[in-house]
């Protein structure tokens, strides 16, 4: 044993020597680091941005940062790389702009109804009652030719009775459109975050009578991965019962289609949301585990084989391989996401550090990982979920070795106590970092700033780490094996004690509560200034006063709300619906209608958000202009958010569920629907008055003519400005005669018209256009919308009268401001928003008008 002992130490003597003189070398060869070639790199991607928007500012950016970067003392050799490196990172942002190709799949989208052959490229997303699959297109049919095409789309399928998997060659017979986005400000835009990966269009199918399956093919191994964890989705569902099924799927698998509002709204409120998805701390929880449990199992194998292995590798490298092909199944397993392969990356890049026997430097490793997700796709440096991850990441490290820094290590103390506080302490500092990196985004993207999420992660992380997952891991291992789905009684347990501990940080006060966006520079300059503050020895009072300012101001500038002076009207994009905010001078608001509510709740999506945007926390009236779910559906939503004051509707009772739905979230809210009608007196808030016109109180209702029963009135502000407003619901040509031949008809006259029914062509009435005579014509209809609304017939009447016309399909939300003595100014969403430099046009008026849209929000 001596002798065998004596010859490992010699081999291992020669491969540590070998090992030194190959660092060694490869440390003086290399010129600039990997962190130093990123930064410039992803610089260079931001500029590129900069560029497409602000051509002059950057170049004179950029001359005036080089007049400095040249003078500096740094080598010559490694100013020169970093110039380099930038340049390729400008020019790699704009590789995804390149002139598209004839067979792009682009050309194709609103091209009508044609006959596509695609291939399932990803596994299929489950909900109750639809799937939905990317597709990557291969040929479409055209004048009798079968020709091919390339691209990416999203289709979705209610409804499935046969079993679409991975590598499916299907038939199909759609309409393919772009991807869709509500136009309103403060609404997350869907379509762009679509389009950045790389999905160039979106179609629906009521059913599949119109998708043929006509071939299988997709890699062999993937395929059976994905059989593997379709398998578990069905006995999960099968075995264990909601909400802890469908929490565990959404955690462990990333199928979070059966998830309820509810569910996730309790995830959301305790800062805990990011756990439902497969993200960076999901593989960093099943590496860790993998990892500690092979290095434990290693270090006790026999010595004489210990001894023969590590003549090789060491046994934590060949734990670091095991979990490199660990963490990479399980990735497969959930999924594959774009966001989860790029977390993969990272993790990858630390045990590849690890196995080569490197020193590990984890901001290293992340600058690898980063440049080899942009260099494959440069547009994901404007996805959240990548700026989240790499955020997270690198705050956890700044915030460590700051930490480390003021408060050096010391010897460990011995006693139960002080065990749990260095058992602990990590975790909080890591929570601590990860907010830190994140929360300014977290508010920026969703108006969100949730402070009970650094306990709650404290809390919940760990627990899934080492319960949730382990447990949940080896069911899955077992579950071919088995007929049902091994050991769901435990899963069910620790899953439901699971969302009991969520649900108690989501009860905790304030823990709901959501803000105006900051300002991006503030973002920006808040991340800059935290990082350099961290980098350095900076003292715990400092930095935390730092936090503290800076967070005053993200909150403080999010939540106060100035009484405005004028009035504010804003015609919402809510789709194929209506939904209208007024803000009164002096504060008080008013909602009208806010959208459908199923099976998609455009309350929530597309109206709350843009209140959140514009810092309201109360609605003095909330008016329901007649219970359809185009018009009342969103309103619960609104209910269960805000603090609203009064309820309207026009006295009318549906039994269809949604209407019941709406009535039992008002008195759940202690709040009382009031029926108004055309005699009821006016409503004056902040000078201005709201004269209701419709419904005619003598005209008894009438479910099937429910459209004629909207309340309709005429909204004016005589102090501010002769213009006024009418807001006509669903109106058509019955109640328009009502309203004609009434008291009612002299009042009508009015600047500002909500078309009647989306500009269907029954609330067509040459009279009443004539009667109200407006300047602006705002249609609220949806995007190809399956009524055809507005009617060409009824637009072309508008323009006849000399109306200027506007559609939130087309424009966004359109908001009208009267301010005093000036009548009234109009600006839409989408007129609001910077375009890029067009060079074609002149570019120095372009730049000058973006600027002014800058300066009120970068969007």
């Amino acid at each position: 044993m001596r002798l065998y002992y004596a010859d490992f130490l010699w081999y291992r003597y020669r491969y540590d020597c070998f090992r030194l003189y190959a660092v060694t070398a490869l440390n003086e060869v290399r010129i600039i680091s990997l962190v130093t070639i990123a930064l410039p790199f992803v610089c260079g991607l931001l500029t590129a941005e900069l560029f497409s928007f602000f051509p002059f500012l950057t170049i004179l950016l950029f001359l005036l940062f080089l007049r400095f970067y040249l003078c500096s003392q740094n080598g010559q050799r490694s100013k020169t790389a970093v110039v380099i490196v930038f340049g390729i990172g400008f020019i790699f942002s704009y590789t995804p702009s390149l002139p598209v190709g004839a067979d792009d799949l682009d050309l194709l989208v609103d091209r009508g109804p044609m006959k596509i052959v695609a291939r399932v490229n990803q596994p299929p997303l489950h909900s109750p009652d639809r799937i939905t699959l990317q597709i990557k297109a291969e040929s479409y049919f055209q004048d009798g030719q079968n020709r091919p095409v390339r691209g990416l789309f999203r289709v979705t399928i209610m409804k499935p009775a046969t079993q679409i998997e991975y590598g499916d060659l299907l038939e199909m017979d759609i309409i393919l459109h772009p991807p869709r986005q509500f136009g309103n400000p403060g609404v997350f835009q869907s379509a762009d975050y679509l389009k950045r990966q790389g999905l160039s269009a979106t179609a629906s199918l009521p059913d599949e009578r119109r998708i043929r399956k006509i071939g299988e093919g997709g890699n062999w191994f993937l395929k059976e991965i994905y059989r593997y964890r379709d398998e578990i989705r069905k006995k999960t569902l099968a075995d264990i019962s909601a909400p802890t099924g469908p929490i565990l799927l959404a955690m462990v698998l990333g199928e979070s289609g059966y998830l309820t509002d509810p569910i996730r709204d309790v995830f959301t409120d305790s800062g805990t949301n990011h756990i439902l998805s497969i993200s960076g701390s999901h593989l960093a929880m099943v590496s860790f585990f993998v990892f500690g449990f092979l290095r434990f199992m290693l270090l006790r194998l026999p010595t004489s084989v210990l001894l023969r292995g590590s003549l090789l590798k060491i046994p934590s490298q060949w734990a670091a391989l095991v979990t490199a092909i660990a963490v990479t199944f399980y990735t497969l397993l959930a999924g594959g996401q774009v966001a989860t392969l790029r977390s993969l990356t990272m993790i990858l890049a630390y045990l590849l550090a690890l196995w080569i026997g490197r020193s590990v430097n984890i901001l290293r490793s992340i600058s690898l990982a980063a440049m080899m997700s942009l260099i494959v796709q440069p547009r994901a440096i404007f996805d959240i979920s990548f700026q989240l991850s790499y955020l997270a990441v690198i705050f956890i490290v700044l915030v460590s070795e700051w930490w480390n820094r003021i408060y050096p290590k010391k010897e460990p103390v011995v006693g139960g106590y002080n065990r749990i506080t260095q058992a602990i302490l990590p975790l909080l500092i890591a929570s601590f970092g990860a907010t830190l990196g994140t929360a300014p985004l977290t508010l920026y993207y969703f108006h969100q700033f949730s402070w009970v999420g650094w306990i709650a992660n404290v809390v919940l992380i760990p627990y899934t780490g080492f319960v949730v997952l382990p447990l949940w891991f080896v069911s899955a291992m077992a579950s071919p094996f088995s007929s049902h789905f091994p050991l769901s009684g435990w899963n069910e347990a620790i899953g439901s004690f699971y969302f009991t501990m969520t649900s108690f940080f989501a009860s905790f006060p304030g823990a709901d509560i959501h803000f105006s966006s900051p300002h991006l520079l503030l973002v920006i300059l808040f991340l800059v200034i935290m990082a350099t503050l961290l980098m350095t020895k900076t003292s715990l009072r400092l930095v935390f006063a730092a936090v503290a300012i800076f967070f005053i101001l993200f909150l403080g500038m999010g939540r106060l709300r100035p009484a405005p002076k004028s009035l504010q009207v804003t015609f919402l994009d809510v789709g194929q619906g209506d939904g209208a905010f007024i803000e009164f001078p002096g504060g008080q608001t008013m909602l009208v209608d806010a959208g459908s509510g199923m099976p998609f709740d455009v309350g929530k999506a597309a109206i709350i958000p843009f209140l959140w945007e514009r810092k309201i926390g109360t609605i003095d009236d909330l008016i329901g202009t007649h219970p359809q779910m185009d018009h009342i559906g969103g309103v619960g939503s609104i209910i269960k958010k805000f603090t609203v004051k009064n309820l309207f509707t026009n006295g009318m009772n549906s039994p269809r569920l949604f209407y019941q739905t709406f009535l039992k979230t008002a008195a759940d809210a202690g709040l009382t629907p009031r029926g108004i009608n055309g005699t009821d007196p006016p409503i004056e808030r902040g000078g201005c008055k709201v004269v209701f016109l419709n419904p005619i109180a003598s005209v008894a209702p009438n479910e099937k003519d429910m459209n004629n029963h909207s309340i309709v009135f005429r909204l004016s502000c005589p102090s501010l400005s002769d213009s006024s407003f009418l807001f006509t619901g669903d109106i058509e040509k019955k109640a328009i005669d009502a309203l004609l031949g009434g008291e009612q008809g002299a009042g009508l006259r009015s600047d500002i018209l909500k078309v009647p029914h989306h500009g269907g062509k029954g609330s067509l009435d040459d009279r009443f256009l004539n009667h109200v005579s407006p300047k602006i014509a705002i249609f609220s209809v949806g995007e190809r919308n399956r009524y055809g609304h507005p009617h060409p017939m009824v637009v072309m009447a508008y323009k006849q009268i000399g109306a200027k016309i506007y559609r939130t399909d087309q424009d966004g939300a359109i908001t009208v401001t009267l301010n005093r003595g000036e009548g009234f100014s109009l600006r839409s969403f989408r007129e609001g928003k910077m375009k890029k430099v067009r060079f074609d046009r002149p570019i120095f008026m372009q730049e000058i008008e973006n600027l002014k849209k800058g300066i009120v929000r970068i969007h």
